[in-house]
């Protein structure tokens, strides 16, 4: 087990991780998130004890990582992104030095090693050279796993921690965080009937909290939002609330949350706009990955022109004004330069 408590580490005036604390139990993998500059490698790095921590502790099996690094190290390995392997061994002469450096009784090395490579599927490879192996069998067999692509995370984590700005936001399974996620317990429905009866047959529902109705493009169809209590599957209950209004449902879909949209919503994003009254600062969550990029694009368009210089310097046609020309210089500057060049043509 790994036990990270309060966990600190500070730059200066810079905290980059800040008071973190969670547990790593034997045979499960977690998914290690957070976006660039969330803290993740700094984390990883005072785990393994690469660098110090400012405060707080790391207990690996009962051994604290600053109080007994040789012992702690025994007990873990840390694989970063590019692993530093020696590319001219195979990999049954790897792994035996590996084994030599991790002090492994020499009577329990053979089978150790045999065991692992069974482990990770690498026997058939045991006597091929390491820089012969693709990236994904060089980096075989992973616990914790820091990463900001979550097609990985999903495809492999059983448990997800995530952190921004050096503090842990969630903790628990991929499933679980589909629930705390916005909209995850909702229910979206085209319902076609008068709008005062759909909505009371509606908030009749055992289970269901808010009922949000609104007009569809098409005449006398309404698009509506159920609200539901967590855990509470109300398909049922809602289509025969509909059948015994006479409201015929036309399309019923269940709100899933992707981890994306967790990942997305979890991790706060500080943004800066300005308006009449001066600066104004607040925290924003981005639903989903298509808030983001609108975000995005909108700051984009206050702060840069699509050229990427000032916006005096060009005319509607987009085209450099008089007023600087194709070298860059004003154009009361453009004399002496002419001179200067016909002086190194003459030369």
């Amino acid at each position: 087990m790994i036990e990270v408590k309060n966990l600190v580490k500070r730059y200066g005036d810079h905290t980059a991780v800040d008071h973190l604390s969670f547990e790593i139990e034997k045979g499960k993998i977690y998914g290690f998130l957070g976006p660039n500059g969330a803290g993740k490698s700094t984390t990883m790095n005072m785990i393994t004890g690469y660098i110090a921590s400012t405060e707080g502790t790391v207990v690996i099996d009962g051994h604290d990582i600053l109080e007994e690094p040789e012992e702690a190290k025994k007990c873990i390995g840390y694989l970063p992104e590019m692993p530093p392997l020696y590319f001219d061994m195979t990999v049954l002469e790897y792994l035996k030095f590996v084994a030599d450096l991790k002090k492994i009784p020499k009577d329990k090395k053979a089978t150790m090693i045999e065991e692992i490579m069974d482990m990770v599927k690498i026997t058939d490879m045991k006597n091929r050279l390491i820089k012969n192996l693709s990236k994904g069998l060089k980096q075989k067999h992973t616990v914790i796993l820091s990463s900001h692509i979550l097609s990985e995370v999903r495809a492999v984590c059983d448990y997800v921690l995530i952190i921004s700005h050096g503090k842990l936001v969630a903790s628990d399974t991929p499933e679980n965080l589909g629930k705390l996620a916005a909209g995850s317990n909702n229910l979206n429905l085209l319902v076609k009937g008068q709008k005062d009866t759909i909505r009371a047959a509606l908030e009749a529902v055992e289970g269901v909290k808010e009922v949000t109705v609104k007009k569809s493009p098409e005449e006398g169809v309404y698009a509506i939002t159920v609200g539901t209590e967590e855990n509470m599957d109300v398909r049922e209950k809602v289509f025969y609330s509909m059948v015994n209004a006479s409201c015929p449902i036309l399309e019923m879909q269940s709100k899933k949350v992707s981890l994306e949209e967790i990942f997305l919503e979890l991790t706060e994003s500080e943004k800066k706009d300005k308006d009449a009254s001066g600066k104004k600062s607040g925290k924003s969550f981005f639903k989903t990955a298509a808030d983001a990029e609108k975000y995005l694009n909108e700051k984009n368009e206050d702060t840069v022109p699509d050229n990427g210089l000032e916006e005096k310097e060009f005319d509607e046609s987009g085209e450099v004004s008089n007023d600087v020309s194709d070298n860059g210089l004003p154009g009361d500057k453009q004399d002496s330069f002419a001179a200067s060049e016909e002086e190194k043509g003459e030369e």
